[in-house]
């Protein structure tokens, strides 16, 4: 870990009192790029450093990757020392890693199919769900090193990841937030095994759904998966497939907060698709069954969606209905019980017999849970990868 230290200098007491409202800085970095935050800066400066190089009165302003901000006068406290965060280095790393053009590569890889023509959803059906393709291998070799990055700042240290996409109001914000999106809910779900899979749920949901609410925050009219967003570019069909996406953090997480937000989500859904194609989910009749179905997500994956001639509205539907029944068992138990082991969770009688009934599906392996445990009971986390090589 590097250790960077600023201690405030008193060289020159009376050009300090001069300029009392800058702070002035000694700044020993091994081979870093260090940025400052001072107050009333308009413009955007780094400065990069090397070991035992000596930082004159600091005027080096950045809000976006590190924050730093104090007020040094000649008479307090002038031997204060301060460390900056040592994720500094892998905050910036970010920049060169999370390209415009990972992130189109994507949705690409995720959604291959056209954004303008209109979509056969028997094949969608069997892209999405039946014989998903592998994920290529050119994305993986550039995911990895992000989510290795990212996997090492620590949640507390993860930034404003909109400062990674373009502005919210440009036309291509709903894609590449997108294609972020993504990155963060599922390159976990397909990259991670053994004992990094406890990096999803435990890490990367919580950062995904973090970003998903950062989303969800922003005016009506600036959501990336606003319909009146991708009809400037994109039909119906495509809107659909990516809506379906952007939902994934709220309904993956065990919050009963967002639960509720999914249900709304795909109600917003629901209502875009009918007023567009004059139909109404035929799925609305089933409401009281769908939200009591504890059982309903590993069976409705397992058929699979509608086939034999079906249109972007079936497929809506029943994707909504998808969405909908995970809620049961989140309500049932306030969490999902095959994320229980990740987080040094016990199981009860009751998750016991319910993931019994599935046949055991997604729950973690004995050999994995005592792995898992061994991490969790010593307060550390086995660095993200190992599951590769083991």
């Amino acid at each position: 870990m590097v250790r960077k230290d600023l201690k405030g200098s008193t060289e020159n007491p009376k050009q300090e009192n001069k300029a009392s409202c800058w702070p002035r800085l000694l700044c020993m970095i091994e081979d870093h790029s260090a940025i400052v935050s001072l107050p009333n800066v308009p413009k955007f400066h780094r400065l990069n450093v090397s070991n035992k190089t000596r930082w004159p009165p600091a005027l080096f302003y950045s809000t976006r990757i590190f924050y730093i901000q104090t007020s040094f006068q000649q008479s307090s406290q002038p031997n204060t020392s301060y460390i900056i965060n040592p994720s500094l280095k892998m905050a910036n790393h970010l920049n060169t890693l999370l390209t415009p053009s990972l992130l189109d590569k994507l949705v690409n890889a995720k959604l291959p199919f056209s954004m303008t023509e209109p979509l056969n959803f028997d094949h969608v059906g069997q892209q999405q769900f039946r014989a998903p393709p592998p994920l290529p291998s050119e994305i993986s070799s550039l995911v990895w090193p992000v989510l290795k990055t990212l996997s090492k700042l620590g949640l507390s240290s993860i930034p404003n990841l909109l400062q990674f996409l373009p502005p919210v109001t440009a036309s291509n914000f709903p894609i590449q937030a997108l294609g972020l999106q993504l990155l963060l809910d599922q390159m976990s779900r397909a990259l991670f095994q053994g004992i990094d899979r406890r990096w999803g749920p435990a890490y990367f949901d919580i950062i995904s759904l973090q970003y998903a609410q950062t989303l969800d925050a922003l005016p009506e009219h600036e959501k990336p998966w606003s319909w009146s967003r991708w009809k400037t570019f994109a039909t119906l069909d495509y809107w659909v497939l990516a809506r379906t996406w952007y939902i994934c953090p709220f309904v993956h997480s065990d919050e009963r907060s967002s639960q509720e937000r999914a249900l709304l989500f795909t109600e917003e859904t629901r209502r875009a698709v009918e007023e567009e194609t004059g139909t109404i989910d035929p799925y609305r009749a089933e409401r009281d069954a769908i939200l009591s179905d504890m059982h309903g997500v590993h069976r409705m994956i397992k058929e699979g969606p509608p086939g034999g001639g079906s249109t972007v509205y079936t497929y809506a539907y029943w994707m909504c209905k998808l969405m909908d029944i995970h809620k049961p068992v989140v309500d049932t138990f306030g969490r999902y019980p095959y994320r229980n082991a990740y987080f040094g969770r016990e199981n009860t009688v009751e998750e016991e017999a319910w993931a019994e009934e599935r046949g055991g599906i997604s729950m973690p392996s004995e050999e994995l849970k005592s792995w898992l445990k061994q991490d969790i009971d010593a307060g550390v986390w086995t660095p993200l990868g190992a599951g590769r090589s083991a």
